[in-house]
């Protein structure tokens, strides 16, 4: 039971970790500082989820799911956190750095449309963001 309380607890904690790479992001984002955002953001993905984010965006478009849900802290809530971060990631790139932020965006993608067809909540944002993406 303690073991379980362990794990539920953890999960819980990489919710919130994820959560605030987000708004730590955006935060940054809105200084100007996309950079230092980008790199805030791979250093806590690393710390948390033992993936860097160009480890992230060369994972196949295929083995994407498999490999995330195959880390065992992550579960669909967490699949559609990372997903914001990479959609707001791809929106703060600029056009030079096309290929990038098409990777962010790809990924992105493919966590929403994941996230949505296992999800029994519908969320207007998430469809918004698909159809941006689109």
């Amino acid at each position: 039971m303690r073991q379980d309380d362990y794990f539920l607890n953890q999960i819980d904690i990489l919710g919130k970790v994820l959560g605030k790479v987000l708004a730590d992001f955006l935060r940054i984002k809105k200084q100007g500082q996309v950079m230092d955002g980008v790199e805030v953001t791979s250093q806590t993905l690393k710390a948390e989820l033992d993936i860097e984010l160009s480890e992230l965006l060369s994972i196949s478009n295929d083995q994407l799911i498999t490999t995330l849900l195959g880390k065992e802290k992550i579960k669909l809530d967490h699949l559609e956190k990372l997903a914001e971060i990479l959609y707001e990631l791809g929106n703060s790139m600029q056009e030079k750095n096309n290929q990038n932020r098409k990777q962010y965006f790809e990924k992105s993608y493919l966590l929403f449309e994941h996230v949505n067809k296992h999800s029994n909540v519908y969320s207007m944002e998430r469809m918004n963001k698909i159809e941006s993406i689109n």
